[in-house]
């Protein structure tokens, strides 16, 4: 859960390493994305079917390299319940013979959400089939829809987790949908991290907490699309006596560099087989 100490923490590493790049943790405001998770644009996991650059991988390389271990059993294996619970979470299990209707062949993709620090690692994801042989648009656009089903899938699993946000608000937090879209276009090499920020245009760290303070928490105000929350940014400088606005001249809208890929709906192109455990020990 998002907390304002979360904001310190973002601009103080920046003034630290004097660079976005290395700035893994915590929240800023920026002009034309709106809050940001940082933690959420992360794009990397040892764990094969999380992380958005797990994803692309498997559907820019028609199939997941990691799973070819995951899904071999051998012989003697001492841990023979374990390792078959693991292949039946994984979807090792799933028909590798499967047919679009057109005839061409498919091949599984795993793609998961969930709270790795809890025990169980409760969260999300599903199992799909992707048709083989697509062109580069097409998967990014493949690999976008299941990104963005298996985010919803999450989001509305911690709301139901955190009882209606009795317990947590942090299922479809402001910031949460629009960070991982701009980690999605990280992963699949549109642009960089660092590119990303300098189009959001992050707003100073006293500005931010000014939003914060004004406007509440973002885990209280909620975002149910991957389009940007823009609030004010003219903030009272009560010294000065005037308003300030870091936000002049900024679009104030979602740059066009995270527009270009379409999901599509599951069609010739992918379908969804399965939904994934809400539990994953592995």
């Amino acid at each position: 859960m998002t907390s304002f100490r979360d904001i310190a923490r973002a601009y103080d590493s920046y003034a630290n390493f004097r660079s976005w790049g290395p700035v893994n943790r915590g929240l800023i405001y920026t002009c034309n994305a709106g809050w940001i998770d940082l933690g959420h644009m992360s794009t990397e996991s040892d764990r094969f079917n999380i992380g958005a650059s797990n994803l692309w991988s498997q559907v820019s390389r028609d199939g997941p390299l990691a799973l070819r271990e995951v899904c071999k059993l051998e012989n003697g294996d001492l841990n023979f319940g374990y390792t078959v619970a693991k292949q039946w979470l994984y979807g090792c299990f799933s028909d590798p013979y499967f047919r679009f209707d057109n005839g061409s062949g498919g091949y599984v993709v795993h793609y998961r959400q969930d709270h790795a620090e809890i025990t169980g690692r409760p969260g999300a994801g599903g199992h799909y089939v992707v048709r083989k042989n697509l062109n580069e648009g097409q998967k990014k656009s493949v690999a976008l829809s299941i990104y963005m089903d298996v985010t919803h899938r999450f989001e509305n699993f911690q709301r139901l987790w955190g009882l209606g946000d009795f317990v947590t608000d942090s299922g479809y937090s402001q910031d949460d949908l629009v960070s991982n879209l701009l980690g999605f276009y990280i992963a699949i090499g549109d642009v960089s991290k660092t590119e990303a920020i300098r189009l959001a245009h992050p707003v100073s760290r006293e500005t931010a907490e000014a939003i914060w303070n004004r406007d509440g928490p973002v885990g209280q105000n909620k975002n149910f699309d991957f389009e940007p929350d823009i609030r004010n940014t003219a903030i009272p400088d009560h010294g000065a006596q005037m308003t300030l606005n870091e936000c002049i001249g900024q679009p104030q809208s979602l740059p066009e560099q995270f527009r270009r890929v379409r999901p599509v709906e599951p069609d010739t192109t992918y379908v969804k087989i399965s939904n994934a455990s809400l539990i994953s020990p592995f």
